[in-house]
């Protein structure tokens, strides 16, 4: 039961560094949207694992791994959300060009 609540808990804080990766990224790679994806839930899976594994340390060896995976299955989450938001916003976008 406190694995699903870290799970659900996890959401929150890669969602909001995912979300502000992927604007961040979007003057970028605005023409590949699996690779603004890919690019920004990599990068918030990265630091959401460097801060709760150095906050989770105690004194001793950072706890890298289980801060990997208690944020691995939400960043995936949202991984796949990301994806198919941003294709289906290049595909609108395709979709006006082709109209005018």
């Amino acid at each position: 039961m406190d694995a699903i609540a870290f799970v659900l808990g996890g959401l929150f804080p890669t969602g909001i560094l995912a979300a502000l990766l992927v604007w961040s990224m979007g003057r970028i790679t605005q023409s590949a949207p699996a690779i603004r994806a890919s690019v920004a839930n990599g990068s918030s899976l990265i630091l959401c694992m460097l801060i709760v594994g150095f906050a989770l340390d105690d004194g001793g060896l950072q706890a890298l791994e289980s801060a990997f995976l208690a944020y691995f299955f939400p960043q995936a989450f949202w991984s796949v959300v990301w994806f198919f938001v941003l294709k289906g916003r290049s595909s609108a976008a395709v979709k006006a060009l082709r109209a005018t």
